[in-house]
């Protein structure tokens, strides 16, 4: 064989067994796991998630009224924006002022009633002293001796009675002070308003309905499908009543 040929045979065969090894590699290949690289930065990761669900506030207040009467002045309207204490509405305060005012008036002359009674307390033991030097000189009856006495005993009892009418009657005009403070209802936080009452509108104390009180929707109430669910939505009824062919 020349050189010639065993130059060429030599390459040939140094090609399969390149071609050979290429393809014992890029066998191996395809079970190494893929990895891609980056440069290491500060960036905002984005997240995506796709599901059903409600929107609400992540702190919510949700306000009743905590006196009965009728709305006077509705200050503002869903969707508004509001700050904490900012004025929300105004229920009408004219009989619980009322209230207050013959409070103070009662308690204002109980308290002369107890000044008077005191007064009476002080002659009526001036009495008794005098009236007991004189039995002790044998010149009083014992008879008009216990007439003082019991005279004092009333008047002192008459005082007491009197202090703890004067302290019954500070603390129902307090109680009723604060009924009517709760006439005025004012946001407890800032945010926005959500639905709430209309201007007009009857209130009622929470603890009122369904405890002693039945409130009972009838007629147009309850012959009107969006009424009577409004109705319900707001609880403005703890009890319904339906007439058979009813209509409204």
């Amino acid at each position: 064989m020349s050189k010639k040929w065993k130059i060429v045979i030599g390459v040939a065969v140094a090609a399969i067994l390149g071609i050979v090894l290429l393809g014992s590699i890029r066998g191996k290949d395809r079970n190494v796991p893929k990895v891609t690289t980056a440069k290491v930065d500060k960036v905002d990761l984005v997240a995506k998630v796709t599901a059903n669900g409600k929107i609400q506030a992540r702190r919510k207040v949700d306000l009743s009224a905590l006196v009965m009467g009728q709305i006077v002045n509705l200050a503002v309207k869903e969707g508004d924006q509001v700050q904490k204490g900012q004025l929300l509405l105004q229920i009408d305060k004219a009989q619980l002022a009322a209230g207050v005012a013959g409070r103070e008036a009662s308690l204002a002359a109980m308290s002369n009633d107890l000044q008077a009674a005191r007064s009476n307390a002080l002659q009526a033991k001036a009495d008794f002293d005098r009236a007991r030097q004189n039995f002790n000189a044998k010149i009083l009856s014992e008879a008009e001796f216990q007439k003082a006495r019991s005279m004092w005993d009333a008047a002192q009892a008459n005082v007491s009675a009197t202090e703890e009418r004067l302290r019954e009657n500070g603390a129902n005009l307090a109680a009723s002070r604060d009924s009517l403070s709760k006439t005025t209802v004012v946001s407890p936080i800032a945010g926005a308003v959500g639905r709430g009452a209309a201007r007009g509108e009857v209130v009622f104390h929470e603890a009122v309905v369904g405890d002693r009180v039945q409130l009972v929707g009838d007629d147009a109430f309850v012959t009107n499908v969006a009424r009577l669910q409004w109705g319900i939505d707001h609880g403005i009824a703890n009890s319904i009543l339906i007439k058979v062919n009813q209509i409204g």
